[in-house]
C-alpha cells in the first residue's frame, strides 16, 4: 500500500474530481500501482491525497495525465500501463550504461507529467508539450529529463536534443492525406505516423516533415493527440473550416482513447515559426476553436478572417 499524506479527498470516500470516473476501490488500486512502480525504480514517494506522488528528494509525480491513459485500458492491463509510464519518466541515469548516439531520437512529454522542474536545455515544442531526447531500446523508450554522467559525453541534454534531431530527420515516416470536405480540395489534413514511437517527436524536425514550400503563406495547424500521431493542415483557403473542425474532433477522440496521450488541442504555427494554441473553452462546446491573437492577425492579413470565424460551428 502507498504511504499517504492526506489531502482534500471526498468525505464519502469517493475519488477526487480528476479521477472521478474511478470507483473508490479502483482509485486506491491506481494510487498503489503508481507508488509501487516508483518503488521499483528505487523511488520512495508519499501520496499527497490529490493527484501527486512526492518523492523523498522533493520531485513531484503528477498522476492526472496517467489517469487519462489508464482510462482507455481494461483494469487487468493497468499494471503494465502504469509500469511503462514510470519507466519512461523515471531518471535511470545510474542504472543504465553509456548512451549509443545512434539510438537517440526525440519524443514529447506533457509538461504536467514531467518528473520535476523543466531542465534549462529542454523547451516546449508546443505550449504545454516538451521536446525531450529519447533513447531507443529493444522493448522500451528511455526519455531523458535531467543532466547526468551519461548525458555529459554527448553534450548534455542540449547535445542530445540536437543529436535526436539529426537521427530522426533521417528516419522514414508514413503520411496519409485526408480530404475532409470533398467539395473543398484545400481541406486536406495530413496524418503522420511511423513504425517507430516518435511520430509526435517529429515536431522537433518539422522542416523535414512539412517543408516550408508546402506550408503556404499563412501557416499550418498541427495536433499531437498521442505519441504515435501527428496531424497537419496547411492553411490555403476556406477549406480550413472543415479541416480544423475535423482535426479537433479527431484529436479529441484520439486523446481520450489512445495510450501515450499528449494533447487534445490544435496549435497554429505561423510562417516565422511562432506557435499558438488555438483551442480552448467556448460558449457551446467543451473545447472549440478560438480565432484570436496571432492566429486571427495572420488570417486577417490573408483575407481569411471571415471564413475562420465559422470554425467551430460544427463542433459536436
Amino acid at each position: 500500500m502507498s504511504e499517504r499524506a492526506g489531502g482534500p479527498g471526498s468525505p464519502d470516500g469517493a475519488a477526487p474530481e480528476w479521477a472521478g470516473w474511478m470507483s473508490p476501490s479502483r482509485y486506491d488500486e491506481f494510487i498503489d500501482l503508481c507508488a509501487d512502480a516508483l518503488a521499483g525504480h528505487g523511488v520512495r514517494a508519499v501520496y499527497d491525497g490529490d493527484g501527486v506522488l512526492i518523492a523523498e528528494d522533493g520531485t513531484n509525480y503528477g498522476l492526472d495525465n496517467l489517469s487519462r491513459i489508464v482510462r482507455a485500458e481494461p483494469p487487468e492491463r493497468w499494471p503494465q500501463v502504469v509500469g511503462a509510464f514510470f519507466d519512461s519518466i523515471t531518471d535511470r541515469d545510474g542504472a543504465a550504461g553509456p548512451i549509443d548516439p545512434s539510438t537517440v531520437f526525440l519524443s514529447c512529454q506533457p509538461r504536467e507529467a514531467l518528473p520535476g522542474p523543466l531542465a534549462p536545455a529542454l523547451t516546449e515544442v508546443l505550449p504545454g508539450i516538451v521536446l525531450v531526447p529519447a533513447v531507443d531500446r529493444p522493448t522500451s523508450v528511455e526519455k531523458l529529463f535531467g543532466e547526468g554522467e551519461r548525458t555529459r559525453p554527448l553534450g548534455g541534454l542540449a547535445g542530445l536534443v540536437e543529436l535526436g534531431r539529426r537521427n530522426l530527420a533521417r528516419v522514414r515516416f508514413e503520411q496519409e492525406a485526408i480530404i475532409v470536405d470533398h467539395e473543398r480540395p484545400d481541406s486536406v489534413v495530413v496524418a503522420i505516423g511511423a513504425d517507430d514511437p516518435y511520430a509526435a517527436g517529429r515536431l522537433g524536425v518539422l522542416d523535414a516533415v512539412v517543408p516550408a514550400a508546402h506550408r503556404g503563406d499563412v501557416g499550418i495547424v498541427v495536433a499531437a493527440p498521442h505519441q504515435g500521431l501527428l496531424l497537419v493542415h496547411a492553411i490555403r483557403g476556406a477549406g480550413m473550416v472543415p479541416a480544423l473542425n475535423g482535426m479537433l474532433r479527431f484529436a479529441r477522440a484520439q486523446y481520450a482513447s489512445a495510450p501515450r496521450a499528449l494533447s487534445p488541442h490544435l496549435y497554429f504555427i505561423d510562417a516565422d515559426g511562432g506557435v499558438q494554441r488555438i483551442t480552448g473553452p467556448v460558449a457551446d462546446s467543451e473545447l472549440g476553436i478560438r480565432v484570436e491573437g496571432p492566429f486571427a492577425a495572420a488570417l486577417q492579413r490573408a483575407g481569411m478572417i471571415d471564413q475562420a470565424s465559422r470554425a467551430g460551428e460544427e463542433q459536436a
